[in-house]
């Protein structure tokens, strides 16, 4: 019986001193900052609400992407990147916006 009674309290003792979680590691995803205006799209604004054929050409080694907004795109997040979303129909520039 003391053999049972010491069994249980040595797995009681084992289960009560469990060691403290790992500290957090990085994110999985960096962090997206809406406010950050890395691809400069800060500079377009003044072309929402007009046509897509008033928007100038793309600078040279930009990274554009248009897109309607009733329209599939990826899901993957480019700070580097401007997306430029417009109505399908009437082809007037929504939003402008990094990512």
């Amino acid at each position: 019986m003391k053999r049972l009674l010491l069994a249980a309290g040595l797995a009681l003792a084992a289960c009560s001193s469990m060691a403290p979680p790992p500290p957090p590691g990085p994110p999985d995803r960096p962090v997206r900052n809406p406010d950050a205006d890395i691809c400069h799209a800060s500079h377009y604004q003044q072309y929402v609400g007009r046509k897509m054929i008033d928007l100038p050409p793309k600078p040279e080694g930009a990274i554009w992407r248009q897109a309607c907004t009733a329209c599939a795109v990826t899901m993957d997040f480019n700070p580097e990147r401007m997306n430029i979303f417009f109505d399908k129909d009437s082809e007037v520039i929504k939003e402008i916006r990094c990512g």
